[in-house]
């Protein structure tokens, strides 16, 4: 049995392990996490919250329990790392009210709502030119961003922004977000071209030696089929956030019966899934319309289009970069 003792929510909170069958592997990760949390609230206690927090954190990923995700949250709040403590305070109540535990659900309210005025905000809005560009992906801290313009809590500190796109030139930005619950603004101005086409680019880079001449046909094909693989991309994502959702939901429910939250989860989920089956479709049928211009633009190629290719290697694998008069 785990329990911790939170003096901002003068209150205890006691959550048992459940007995349930578990493999070795699972039983030795609940020992683990265990000692974790014991030597994470013993250091929380002692107010070192920088030796506190990885603890607790690791503990919490290996059998996250109600107490120890609240312990997390008391000692990011320590940290400084309101965001963090924010969201895991919300969790926190979440876990209280599906548990029946309103005098937790209402304490970790508490401590969620005191910290909201004091949250600092990020804001990534692209501009018009780079919403409209095919492929753009946007990360914050290497995390993808799934829309846009999007207003997020953030820790205090560094915040780092990187829009990417086929056939584009990264765009990346730092801005650094103070604790006072102020709001920071990073524009996405449309992304510049990776090269400059005929006569234009990084000598020895993007020259004609070892390009390959492609038809028009070939060109919309790539294109078409670049797009459908954008498409399978995006299918992916509402493929997996469907399955999160539906995992998330299983807590409140038994059977068909479901309380309110994870009845919307639910919903959430078979539209996320619905999403993933269009973007799934609409993606296969792109790559294979790409596929057979590519192969039909083959077939009735011609000298006339002065049209080049050339592949240039990057951390990413590789680009696929094409110029020339249409």
């Amino acid at each position: 049995m785990r329990s911790i003792a939170i003096c901002v929510l003068a209150s205890s909170v006691t959550i048992p392990v459940a007995a349930t069958a578990a493999t070795p592997a699972q039983t030795a990760d609940v020992a683990a996490a265990d000692a974790l949390f014991r030597e994470g609230k013993a250091l929380l206690d002692q107010r070192n919250f920088a030796a506190a927090c990885p603890k607790l954190a690791e503990s919490n990923r290996l059998d996250s329990q109600a107490a120890t995700l609240l312990a997390l949250a008391t000692c990011h709040e320590g940290e400084g790392k309101t965001a963090s403590a924010w969201a895991e305070y919300n969790a926190v109540a979440d876990r209280a009210r599906q548990e029946g535990r309103g005098d937790g659900e209402q304490a970790a309210r508490a401590r969620s709502t005191a910290l909201e005025a004091k949250l600092s905000k990020l804001t990534i809005s692209p501009s018009a030119m780079a919403a409209a560009t095919v492929g753009l992906i946007v990360k914050r801290n290497g995390v993808f961003v799934a829309a846009l313009p999007a207003t997020v809590p953030v820790d205090p500190g560094e915040q780092f922004v990187e829009a990417t796109a086929p056939g584009k030139r990264p765009f990346m930005a730092t801005v650094v977000v103070a604790s006072n619950g102020e709001t920071k603004v990073i524009e996405i101005p449309r992304l510049q071209d990776d090269f400059e086409g005929p006569g234009g680019g990084t000598p020895g880079l993007y020259g004609r030696a070892g390009g390959a001449r492609l038809s028009r046909l070939q060109i919309g094909g790539i294109a078409a089929g670049a797009a459908g693989l954008v498409a399978i991309g995006v299918g992916s994502y509402f493929g997996l956030r469907a399955m999160k959702l539906n995992d998330d939901s299983k807590a409140g429910c038994d059977g068909d019966a479901c309380d309110p939250d994870a009845k919307q989860k639910r919903l959430d989920a078979r539209t996320a899934g619905n999403w993933s089956t269009v973007a799934f479709a609409a993606g296969g049928v792109l790559v294979a319309g790409g596929t057979a211009l590519f192969v039909l633009g083959r077939s009735k190629e011609t000298g006339g289009s002065g049209v080049n290719v050339a592949t240039v290697a990057s951390s990413d694998g590789g680009l696929l970069l094409v110029s020339g008069q249409f």
